[in-house]
């Protein structure tokens, strides 16, 4: 049995289907992403939403806002994401995130 509760079954769907550099954020979603020993080149792109809702990129130390079809990289050890709002009941916001160096 999975250990995490869902709100709904597209969000289960979703979570379970979707690539391994591709994550999906509900309501007050906060995932790592990032967690290496030295710094790494990462770029993060917020998929297209009908939903105005920033993602909030914190890394190490600072933060950054990505906006939806757009795209930021940071170097850093260590990255989470999270919508800069909460996000209202079965809205969400896609990510794609790759590693560069």
């Amino acid at each position: 049995a999975l250990a995490e509760s869902y709100e709904s079954p597209a969000e289960r769907q979703l979570r379970l289907a979707s690539p391994s550099d591709e994550y999906y954020f509900f309501a007050d979603d906060r995932k790592q992403i990032v967690d290496y020993k030295s710094d790494r080149i990462v770029r993060i792109c917020a998929g297209d939403s009908r939903h105005l809702v920033p993602l909030k990129v914190t890394h190490d130390d600072d933060s950054t806002m990505v906006h939806r079809n757009d795209c930021v990289r940071v170097e850093a050890k260590e990255i989470y994401l999270e919508p800069a709002e909460m996000l209202p009941t079965n809205a969400m916001i896609q990510a794609k995130v790759r590693t560069e160096s």
